[in-house]
């Protein structure tokens, strides 16, 4: 019997398999940040960086077309909050998991940052290796969808966090550029998918699902 010599036989050891890759995204208006994070990431035999966001819009679109394994996300920016889009982030990609790399340090935004769906918080003071233990020791959680926002569209869960937090349709309207009619409709819309009677209905739910705080809307400086 002979063996061929590019497959292993006996008293052959068998190549080591590739490590899998980690597909990651990062969102961060710093350019530097962005670039230092890709060159040390992109140096691990088992990260591949897909993609790069500057805004919390592109890293909404980027998120959902993509679909990486882990996103990295700053919690601010000079338009919008990170701690707004983890819960869309949640409901885009369902099966990513959320890394925030942030300054803040703060027990408030910690907590904020994982009641909102992250499942890791690493501050930018510490080491990359904290970082990359936050990557890497995901893989022994499972990764489940969040509950029910993952059937709301991206309009609608923007609308749920609005109401939640005390807006008017105009107000809310205006903040997305919509006219207060398509408002109005995504708002009658999630509202049923949610079984959600009015907006006193729609905050207890957006703090009972880890939303918002039950303390503070803003989360202070975060």
């Amino acid at each position: 019997m002979t063996q061929s010599p590019t497959s292993p036989g006996m008293g052959q050891i068998a190549p080591p398999t590739a490590p899998r890759l980690r597909r990651l995204l990062l969102i961060d208006d710093h350019a530097i940040l962005r670039d230092g994070l890709y060159r040390l990431l992109s140096a691990e035999s088992d990260l591949e960086v897909i993609g790069e966001a500057a805004t919390l819009t592109q890293g909404l679109t980027l998120a959902e077309a993509l679909q990486a394994e882990v996103i990295i996300i700053d919690l601010t920016f000079p338009i919008g909050r990170g701690l707004d889009v983890i819960a869309q982030l949640r409901g885009l990609c369902p099966v990513s998991r959320v890394v925030v790399l942030s300054v803040h340090s703060t027990p408030e935004c910690v907590e904020a940052a994982l009641r909102m769906g992250a499942h890791a918080y690493v501050q930018k003071s510490a080491s990359f290796k904290d970082l990359l233990l936050a990557i890497r020791g995901m893989d022994q959680a499972p990764m489940v969808p969040a509950p029910k926002v993952a059937t709301l569209t991206r309009r609608e869960l923007q609308i749920l966090l609005g109401v939640a937090r005390g807006m008017t349709n105009k107000q809310i309207a205006a903040q997305l550029s919509r006219s207060v009619k398509t408002v109005d409709k995504h708002r009658a819309n999630m509202m049923h998918k949610l079984a959600l009677e009015d907006a006193g209905a729609v905050t207890r739910y957006a703090i009972a699902n880890g939303y918002l705080s039950p303390l503070q809307a803003p989360y202070g400086d975060c």
